[in-house]
């Protein structure tokens, strides 16, 4: 179904050649705008995912959440989501997506606000002693993603602070994480099973393996731990909603983007369904070619 050659996949999928194929971004906006014909095909599938920039809250200078907060009123998401994305992806109001159940539109994060960023970094304990920052992603050689450079770009205008971005190997990348060695890191995540609990608690309790920022709330573990208690759903889903509101807050991350599938699917493919989770479903997909 999807093609694992060379070759341009929206080519190859005109051709015939494959059913189902993701739009290139660069041919995006013809296919939302209705001008392709390829628009017919278009199936957008929003991903239970998101991207994000981690701090270590245990490292300087982001143990103080002045400048934690700083940087998140610093990036302008929006912009770089239409510039640099095609308007391919969503920007991230908060951690939980939009179409993951106990999603809250109520959650708010830190809009794109330069002169305010500049009053919380000089507000801050180092705004007249900011040390060495470096921005550690996954990556080879070459330039870093165009998005990382925004927000280095972004970060040098609106707080006057210099940030470096070093590339790692995808192996070192994971045991650095986990050892907590990053001052800043660019890194996503994709749902498990669609349930608050495995963004919140796999990323944001104190005693996950997953907590790689080292941010620890008592209060929002309270409210992890008795949320995983509750068999009323919509219990629990106001304790999560408390608990996400108040880690957005605290800035241990800045949710930068949700994350959507644009594909291509034809009329012959039977049974198509992207979850939107780590492990798709393909297992009862068929193609009806009585058509042929």
């Amino acid at each position: 179904m999807f093609s694992l050659s060379g070759g341009s996949l929206s080519t190859r999928f005109q051709n015939d050649e494959i059913h189902v194929a993701l739009v290139p971004a660069v041919e995006l906006a013809g296919v939302l705008s209705g001008e392709s014909e390829l628009s017919e095909f278009y199936r957008p599938v929003p991903q239970l995912s998101f991207f994000y920039i981690g701090f270590n809250v245990n490292e300087t200078p982001f143990d103080d959440p002045l400048v934690r907060q700083a940087f998140a009123h610093a990036i302008n998401r929006e912009a770089i989501n239409e510039v640099l994305f095609f308007d391919a992806a969503l920007v991230a109001d908060g951690i939980l997506p939009p179409t993951l159940p106990g999603y809250s539109e109520a959650i708010s994060t830190y809009p794109y606000d330069p002169e305010r960023a500049a009053e919380l970094l000089a507000q801050s304990r180092y705004a007249d002693d900011m040390p060495r920052i470096v921005l550690t992603f996954s990556g080879g050689g070459g330039d870093p993603p165009d998005n990382l450079q925004a927000y280095q770009q972004q970060w040098r205008e609106a707080l006057g602070v210099e940030v470096e971005i070093e590339a790692i190997e995808w192996s070192a990348y994971l045991r650095e994480l986990r050892r907590g060695t990053f001052q800043m890191y660019s890194a996503g995540w994709i749902a498990d099973y669609p349930d608050p609990e495995n963004f919140l608690g796999k990323l944001f309790s104190g005693s996950s393996r997953l907590n790689h920022t080292g941010y620890a709330s008592e209060r929002v573990d309270a409210l992890l731990d008795e949320a995983a208690t509750l068999n009323d759903q919509d219990a629990r889903y106001r304790l999560y909603h408390e608990a996400e509101q108040l880690i957005i807050d605290d800035a241990p991350i800045i949710p930068t983007f949700w994350t959507i599938s644009h594909y291509l699917v034809r009329e012959c493919v039977q049974n198509w369904v992207d979850p939107g989770t780590i492990v798709p479903k393909y297992r009862y997909i068929e193609i009806d070619t009585s058509g042929e």
